[in-house]
């Protein structure tokens, strides 16, 4: 096993896995061990990972949590329930929408004097 700063180890799998990034090298070439941050924990500790170990390069990582979190309007289902648990202000319209398809504003703010 060969990391470089920035990658992340994890450590078994499934539900069960625990999941590091590398914060310190020992040895120039990558080798173990590692100084690393737990994801569960916060804890930075020394790892010398063990057979049940994989790394995951920095890339591939940043892929992984990008498609996890992005949500395009576009590609939702009209019945998956998004609309329910987003709600626009008023004249806010998603940056996705089109024109045409744009909430209107129909809140009126107080004048200066009242």
């Amino acid at each position: 096993m060969k990391a470089r700063v920035g990658d992340w180890i994890v450590v078994g799998r499934g539900a069960d896995a625990r999941r590091a990034v590398v914060v310190q090298l020992y040895h120039p070439d990558g080798t173990p061990p590692y100084e690393v941050n737990w994801l569960d924990t916060g804890a930075q500790v020394l790892l010398f990972p063990g057979g049940d170990a994989h790394l995951v390069p920095a890339e591939e990582e940043a892929r992984r949590i990008t498609d996890a979190f992005h949500v395009d309007p576009r590609e939702r289902s009209e019945t998956d329930g998004w609309d329910a648990v987003i709600e626009r202000p008023a004249g806010r319209a998603n940056r996705w929408d089109p024109p045409e398809t744009r909430i209107p504003s129909t809140t009126r703010r107080p004048s200066a004097g009242s």
